[in-house]
């Protein structure tokens, strides 16, 4: 041991100060000494054959906080299927989050304050960068609150990052309709699974039901898909479904008695359309044995 303790005093310092006491047990290291070990005689050590256990929000692939900037979205009322699309334009405030806790003004400007590369941050250890507080201080200053459209907001809820100022932008933190948007849209669980339309000629397997009512489920907030079962699982069965969805849909409202279309300010674009299909000849067949009526 102690011959292992004396290669280890040739990689680290403190190592080789606390075999100075007579019976050398441990050292004591400050934030930055800490930070030196972590990044340093750490990975020295491991390279020459020294097992490392090190803390785990440190040893943590992928986990490790970092400063980022998220999009704190204002939330206003709005219901589906009224006329949104995907350049709807959507207010939000910026704030810089550490790991998922956003942080306030003073709390950034204490850690930059700080000049430490650890500091303990509510109660957990982090590692922080002096260039990326003054990178996220000087971001907030000038970028107080913004607007994006509706399609950029959702990119920025389902993981797409980028750098904005020397900032990650990552995340976003949103209530309200667009809250519970981005959440059906991220875990697939919260949209009503749908009957068979009355009009329609065939008989759905139960994932077909659940992917002709997640289809459903998007166009009713104007937001496209794509259909990306295996071959022969039913994607032409499950659109024919969502099409006589859409058809009689739009028929019930239209037909609706003048005084509720008024009441419900019917949308005149939502009347029965023909549907435009681009696909591979060879799927023609299948349409017509169900019955919907194809023009060439």
């Amino acid at each position: 041991m102690l011959s292992s303790l004396g290669q280890a005093a040739g990689i680290s310092a403190g190592i080789a100060s606390s075999l100075e006491a007579p019976n050398p047990s441990g050292y004591s290291l400050d934030a930055k000494e800490a930070y030196r070990f972590l990044t340093e005689s750490a990975v020295n050590l491991s390279q020459v054959g020294f097992g490392i256990l090190l803390p785990g929000w440190w040893t943590r692939k992928g986990t490790k906080t970092h400063l980022k900037a998220q999009a704190k979205v204002k939330g206003k009322k709005l219901q589906a299927g009224s006329g949104l699309t995907l350049d709807e334009i959507v207010g939000f405030d910026w704030q810089i989050a550490l790991g998922d806790r956003a942080l306030t003004v003073r709390e950034l400007q204490a850690l930059a304050k700080l000049k430490a590369p650890l500091v303990k941050f509510r109660g957990q250890w982090v590692e922080v960068n002096d260039a990326e507080i003054r990178a996220a201080l000087e971001f907030w200053k000038k970028n107080p609150n913004g607007e994006a459209s509706l399609r950029e907001v959702l990119k920025m809820a389902v993981g797409t990052s980028e750098k904005a100022d020397g900032v990650d932008v990552e995340g976003l933190n949103a209530t309200g309709w667009i809250g519970a948007l981005i959440s059906r849209l991220k875990d697939k669980t919260g949209f009503e699974e749908l009957p068979a339309p009355n009009g329609f000629s065939g008989t759905l397997r139960p994932y077909q039901f659940r992917g002709y009512s997640w289809l459903a489920f998007l166009r009713q907030w104007g937001i496209g898909a794509c259909l990306a079962d295996d071959m022969g699982l039913g994607k032409t069965v499950q659109t024919l479904a969502l099409i006589q969805h859409d058809l009689e849909q739009a028929k019930e409202q239209v037909e609706k008695p003048a005084k509720e279309q008024v009441e419900e300010k019917v949308d005149e674009r939502k009347a029965p359309k023909p549907v435009l299909l681009v696909c591979p000849t060879s799927v023609i067949n299948n349409w017509k044995k169900r019955g919907f009526p194809l023009h060439a």
